[in-house]
């Protein structure tokens, strides 16, 4: 699987190949400096760049960058719980999830922008309650909120001063009716 950025809604200071290869080494630095082992083609490192870069925390150079990491890198060591109702489930392995299934989607060809992995992860991460990782419908939820990520591009997320994810995501029930609306 590779993992690239989406070059929709990308800040002018990512816009060259040199830009992005400096950020993702930053991030990569910091990742392993936090994760021993991970590496470029971890699903959990691509949902990190993902969400940083929908976060805006695309400067390295920048005073709030290691801020924006460590925001991140905390929500993605969280856990959800899974569709027994008791067994935790690690963020990581909602990631490695739906970057396999999204990798396989039609036009992909193995390949998936890390803003969309952390855009849809966000969606299905804040709609378990709804829809438990490992129940039937997951799958399927993770090829609705690609589909509306592949229609619409990346979005910015926005922060609480909590730094907690805050964006209000479109929530799907099983019977496939959006329950509230998604700000732009």
């Amino acid at each position: 699987m590779k993992f690239q950025f989406d070059h929709r809604n990308l800040p002018d200071n990512l816009k060259s190949a040199n830009a992005q290869d400096a950020f993702v080494n930053a991030v990569l630095q910091l990742m392993q400096s936090s994760c021993s082992g991970v590496q470029q083609d971890d699903s959990l490192f691509a949902a990190v760049v993902g969400m940083l870069v929908l976060d805006g925390h695309t400067d390295p150079t920048a005073p709030t960058f290691e801020d924006g990491f460590w925001a991140v890198r905390g929500e993605t060591a969280g856990s959800t719980i899974g569709s027994d109702g008791k067994k935790k489930i690690p963020n990581r392995v909602v990631y490695q999830e739906v970057a396999n299934q999204i990798s396989k989607f039609a036009g992909h060809k193995g390949t998936v922008f890390y803003q969309e992995l952390a855009e849809v992860s966000r969606e299905l991460l804040a709609n378990t309650s709804e829809i438990p990782f490992g129940s039937t419908l997951f799958v399927s939820q993770i090829r609705v909120f690609d589909d509306d990520y592949m229609t619409n591009g990346p979005r910015a997320a926005t922060r609480s001063t909590s730094r907690t994810w805050t964006r209000a995501p479109r929530r799907r029930t099983t019977s496939g009716r959006t329950t509230s609306a998604r700000s732009p």
